[in-house]
């Protein structure tokens, strides 16, 4: 990778007179539909949050329908692109990186030096990792080599990681049953805090979304759907990211700004989840994001305990 070199003219520290938050997302982009960069960039500007955006893959849409072409982004495009932001003096205005969709090994190891050089720029940014690897019943949906690579080279240098109830399982060699494997999984997790989506709720018709730092967890559980539209993993990512950003003070990893983040993002999924139940297409919304943004309810609230 090209060396992030400071230039004479520019400056990276932070803009006094600069306004709101940031965040550099990186994964997939699709033309039509709402998943990966493109679900991310439309909650999070209804939220009011600045996002900046490096595709990993454009696709004309999700890989789920009969026809889809796609073209992946070369590693040295991504690092183009990101030295470009660099060189003109930006990237100390970045609050957050956001990974989700690696089309490629070579991916993975360039967000790795990406979110270094973030961090190395403004010491209040954090890296919120969304392993976007498989899902029950299919599996990986990546190649074992980019999962291997996530695994190694994101994973552990992640402040956030987000799984869901699959790729936490994949990524610890654990079986996810229920809240309290997925919270044993986590802890073999070397990364600030685990915020795990999908698992086996108390009931066969309910799931979980938990919140695992240190010894601490919160969980969130609300009804099963059975039928969700494609993009609401990325979609829950965007927001518990786009809502801890906005909490008050610096990067410390805050508890209950984390759980609040949960609370809110868990929330907007079940809004949009109760709201597309039998739908016949499976493709967000723009007005299913909104609605899931602006007006979700009931509000979830989330039960604590410690192991």
């Amino acid at each position: 990778m090209t060396e992030f070199r400071k230039t004479a003219r520019y400056s990276n520290t932070i803009s006094s007179d600069r306004r709101g938050v940031a965040i550099l997302s990186i994964s997939s982009q699709v033309a039509r539909g709402y998943v990966g960069n493109t679900a991310a960039l439309a909650a999070l500007h209804i939220l009011g949050v600045e996002v900046w955006t490096i595709p990993t893959i454009l696709l004309s849409n999700h890989k789920a329908h009969e026809y889809c072409f796609g073209t992946e982004s070369t590693s040295e495009q991504i690092q183009r692109q990101f030295d470009a932001l660099r060189n003109n003096g930006w990237i100390g205005e970045i609050d957050a990186v956001l990974t989700g969709y690696m089309a490629s090994p070579e991916q993975a190891r360039i967000c790795a030096e990406i979110v270094a050089c973030v961090k190395a720029a403004n010491s209040n940014a954090f890296f919120w990792c969304d392993p976007v690897l498989g899902d029950d019943p299919g599996g990986l949906y990546v190649a074992d080599e980019v999962a291997q690579t996530v695994k190694r080279d994101l994973v552990p240098i992640a402040d956030i990681l987000s799984p869901n109830a699959f790729e936490l399982g994949w990524l610890t060699d654990q079986s996810i049953e229920n809240s309290e494997a997925a919270r044993d999984a986590a802890s073999i997790l070397r990364c600030g805090a685990v915020m795990a989506t999908s698992v086996p709720g108390q009931t066969l018709e309910t799931l979980a979304n938990l919140l695992i730092k240190d010894r601490d967890w919160w969980q969130v559980e609300h009804t099963k759907f059975n039928a969700v539209p494609h993009g609401t993993g990325d979609l829950f990512t965007a927001l518990a990211c786009g809502h801890y950003l906005k909490r008050d003070g610096d990067h410390a990893l805050d508890p209950a700004a984390l759980v609040s983040a949960l609370e809110r993002a868990s929330t907007s999924m079940f809004t949009l989840a109760k709201r597309n139940a039998g739908a016949p297409d499976d493709n967000l919304s723009l007005s299913d994001i909104r609605e899931a943004t602006l007006s979700p309810k009931p509000p979830l609230k989330a039960i604590a305990g410690s192991s």
